[in-house]
C-alpha cells in the first residue's frame, strides 16, 4: 500500500468491500488451483479464492487506486521481467523474497529494483553467486535439501579452509575469522563445485543449456571489457553498519537522518541531494541517490550485519 494516507484509507475500506464486490459479480474470483472461475465463491470458498491482478486493477482504477506490479526475486534470474522494463525508474513495485536465509517482502521503485536483478545477472554470468543464491540453486534442484542448512555447511566449509568465501566488492578471498554475509558475500562458481564433487558426490547445477539473455536486456560489452557495476551497497553498506554501531539507531529513520547530518562531511560516502532527489542521500561515488524507503527495506538485513560484527 506504500505507506500513504490514500492507500491506507483504500486497504480499510477494501477488506469489507471486496467480498461484496465478488459477491455482486463485480470481481472475479479464481479457484487458487487452476485459476480459472470459482465453482463455488462463498464461505470457504470466497476466503481462498484469489483475484487476478489484471482484474483487480480493472476493478479499482475508476477511484484512481493503483495496483503496483508484483515481482517474485528469483535466486538464478535469467532475464529481467518485461513487465519490469515497462515501467518509470520511480513507479512504486512490490517484491518477495526467498532465497536461503532471505526471506520476506518489501515495495520499492522499479529503477532501483531492476538495477537489482541487472546487477544479479551480470555477477552471476561471471561465476560468483551469494551464499543464499548459492543455496538455493541447490534446494531448487536437489529437493531433499534445506537452503539455509545449506548456508550452514557453506560456513562450517569455509571455517576448515575448505571452500573460499570472496568480499562482495573486491572478490577478494576473506580470512577464516572475517564477517560472512550470506546476502552480500561470494561463491565462486567452479570453487563451490569441487568443493560439493569432493564432500557431497554431485556439483553445483549447470545452466549451460538454459543461457541468460543478456544480449536484449543489459547489451553488454565482452567480458574482458566490461566493468563491474557497483551499487549503494559496494559503496555505503560498510560505513552505513559502523554509523549504527556507534549510534545505536532503533529505526531506519533515525539513521537515515543522521546520515543527512552527516553527508558532505568527514568520511561519509555521502552528500545531500538536489533538485529532483532533494531529500534522499546521494552516493557520492556512484552518483546515485538512496532514498529512506530504500534503507527501510534493507533494515533487517543492516541489523542482522550489525549483530554478526
Amino acid at each position: 500500500m506504500g505507506g500513504s494516507p490514500k492507500y491506507a484509507g483504500a486497504r480499510i475500506n477494501l477488506e469489507s468491500e471486496l467480498p461484496e464486490a465478488v459477491k455482486a459479480g463485480r470481481l472475479k474470483l479464481c479457484d487458487p488451483l487452476t485459476h480459472g472461475d470459482h465453482p463455488d465463491p462463498t464461505g470457504a470458498g470466497l476466503r481462498s479464492g484469489v483475484v487476478a491482478i489484471p482484474h483487480l486493477r480493472d476493478y479499482l482504477a475508476p477511484r484512481g487506486v493503483g495496483v503496483p506490479l508484483h515481482f517474485v526475486t528469483a535466486a538464478r534470474p535469467r532475464s529481467v521481467p518485461a513487465d519490469l522494463l515497462t515501467l518509470a525508474p520511480d513507479s512504486p513495485v512490490t517484491y518477495e523474497k526467498c532465497i536461503g536465509r532471505e526471506r520476506g517482502s518489501g515495495i520499492t521503485n522499479a529503477g532501483d529494483y531492476l538495477d537489482g536483478v541487472r546487477n544479479t545477472i551480470e555477477r552471476q554470468a561471471d561465476g560468483y553467486f551469494t551464499l543464499n543464491e548459492g543455496a538455493q540453486v541447490l534446494a531448487d534442484n536437489l529437493h531433499r535439501l534445506d537452503p539455509i542448512e545449506i548456508v550452514k555447511r557453506f560456513r562450517l566449509a569455509h571455517s576448515k579452509g575448505e571452500l573460499p568465501i570472496h568480499a562482495h566488492g573486491s572478490r577478494f578471498r576473506l580470512e577464516v575469522g572475517e564477517t560472512i554475509r550470506d546476502f552480500l558475500d561470494l561463491l565462486e562458481v567452479a570453487e563451490l563445485d569441487a568443493w560439493l564433487r569432493a564432500s557431497a558426490g554431485y556439483g553445483f547445477p549447470n545452466f549451460a543449456a538454459a543461457p541468460v539473455d543478456t544480449a536484449e536486456v543489459l547489451a553488454l560489452a565482452p567480458k574482458a571489457a566490461r566493468p563491474m557495476r557497483k551499487t549503494w551497497r559496494d559503496v555505503a553498506w560498510d560505513y552505513m553498519v559502523q554509523r549504527m554501531r556507534t549510534g545505536s539507531f532503533a529505526t531506519a529513520t533515525e539513521l537515515n537522518h543522521a546520515l543527512h547530518n552527516e553527508a558532505g562531511a568527514g568520511l561519509s560516502p555521502f552528500d545531500k541531494g538536489e533538485g529532483q532527489h532533494r531529500g534522499k542521500l546521494w552516493v557520492r561515488e556512484i552518483a546515485q541517490p538512496l532514498s529512506l524507503k530504500t534503507i527501510q527495506n534493507n533494515w533487517a538485513d543492516l541489523r542482522a550485519a550489525l549483530r554478526a560484527v
